[in-house]
């Protein structure tokens, strides 16, 4: 299992803010990271779904040796045979950068910080650091490294993640590796100004725009880079997966084209209102943020959604904007999570949905255990992400293959179905 270094002094520092993220849920509940057990009706492994097996995880790929040697002597290989819950055959390259782009919360510049993983077939280089920070440092990840070629007909297949709140795009970089190796680029921006280095408390009303915005940045970035880039025009955007955890479940809902309440908030917004308090937002809005929010926050690029350890957001998008949302989601919780909040979205949801409930899971088990408990000895005790991380790559990986790729395989089937259900895990499908 790749695994994200980290200094004690910076783990202590980290864990006191983002041990405590589960507070900023896409639903305003307040998650607990282990006094709470699952209640949720998902099937299990043994359950009575017709068709589930319990199982390993092996997914009946080709030897994963064999792939690298074909690469190595440029023969034609099948990515779609590699094995979903192993890395595949590329090691990882970083680049981090600077983008700015116009807000249309406030029509100024907004810069954030735009991360990017890649496949590469450079065995060493200078480790990636997280957040600039050296405390949060990647010796797996070679910064700057050439890419390798592509194996997708040319062009890179792409995902897209939303760190959590006060969180960072490495903070789940185990999953953006995983993608990586498999010849995939991943992209997790930093949310400037509710990142680890610069949150703003309440929350501004611009943020819960931005969060969207950021990610078609994102993708706007990868679509223009320069001529002497060596990426430049080699990403594919026309299909790609959104995944989000935490508060960047909201993200995968806005940005997934969830239709916001405008009258709901345009009311909630009005001086003088009393409000519930809902994720520390200041409940206060401009015109041009209303505006913003009314025009949409969707972005047709997205074909898939991953959204991890949260719950829909009925503030910002009503009872009912989810309906808008066609895109397939794969939906993930832990049982130490409070999952039963996933329910009645999964139910909800108008398009095809899995809902994956990792027994033992908790908040941090889909991204942040590797950095805070990489050894799983506190609190990720329950699950320890040498569990956890295969089983969210595995699922995302096959989610990925199927709604990007087009990938039909027998091991995709297998997972996305329910067909094969690896221990740990509480499967649904609809």
């Amino acid at each position: 299992m790749r695994t994200l270094k980290a200094s004690v002094l910076m783990c202590m520092a980290a864990a006191a803010a983002l041990a405590g993220c589960s507070d900023t849920e896409s639903d305003g509940d307040a998650a607990s990271n282990g006094a709470t057990t699952s209640n949720s009706t998902a099937t299990s492994n043994g359950g009575a779904d017709a068709g589930q097996t319990s199982g390993d995880m092996d997914t009946g790929a080709s030897d994963m040796d064999t792939g690298a040697a074909d690469m190595d002597t440029g023969e034609v290989v099948d990515p779609t045979a590699w094995a979903l819950n192993e890395d595949g055959p590329f090691n990882v390259g970083f680049r981090s950068w600077e983008v700015v782009y116009t807000s249309p919360a406030n029509g100024e510049e907004r810069t954030i910080v735009f991360n990017l993983w890649y496949p590469t077939e450079a065995t060493e280089g200078a480790p990636a650091t997280y957040l600039g920070l050296q405390a949060f440092e990647d010796a797996e990840v070679y910064t700057d490294a050439p890419p390798a070629a592509s194996v997708y007909g040319g062009t890179y297949p792409v995902l897209v993640h939303s760190h959590g709140h006060q969180g960072f795009g490495g903070v789940s970089s185990d999953l953006m590796k995983h993608v990586a190796s498999h010849g995939w680029i991943a992209v997790a921006p930093d949310h400037t100004d509710n990142t680890l280095a610069d949150t703003i408390e309440p929350k501004p009303t611009d943020l819960f725009i931005h969060r969207a915005t950021d990610i078609t940045a994102c993708l706007d970035t990868l679509e223009d880079l320069g001529d002497d880039d060596p990426l430049a025009g080699k990403a594919n955007t026309a299909r790609v997966v959104l995944s989000g955890h935490s508060f960047g479940v909201y993200t995968t809902w806005a940005a997934g084209g969830a239709t916001p309440d405008i009258d709901a908030l345009r009311a909630t917004c009005a001086p003088g209102t009393e409000t519930e308090p809902f994720n520390n937002w200041e409940a206060s809005c401009t015109e041009m943020e209303l505006s913003a929010f009314e025009a949409g926050l969707g972005d047709p690029r997205i074909v898939g959604l991953i959204p991890m350890a949260g719950g829909y957001d009925k503030v910002f998008f009503g009872e009912d904007g989810w309906q808008s949302v066609t895109a397939p989601v794969l939906y993930m919780s832990g049982s130490e999570d409070n999952p039963t909040r996933v329910e009645g979205n999964f139910e909800d949801l108008v398009g095809d949905a899995i809902w994956v409930n990792l027994e033992g899971g908790v908040h941090e088990s889909f991204g942040l255990c590797g950095t805070l408990d990489p050894d799983g000895t506190g609190l990720c005790s329950t699950l320890p992400p040498d569990v956890a991380y295969p089983l969210v790559n595995t699922y995302a990986l096959a989610f990925l293959r199927r709604h990007v790729l087009d990938d039909d395989s027998d091991m995709v089937e297998a997972i996305l179905t329910g067909e094969t259900v690896p221990e740990h895990v509480s499967f649904r499908a609809r």
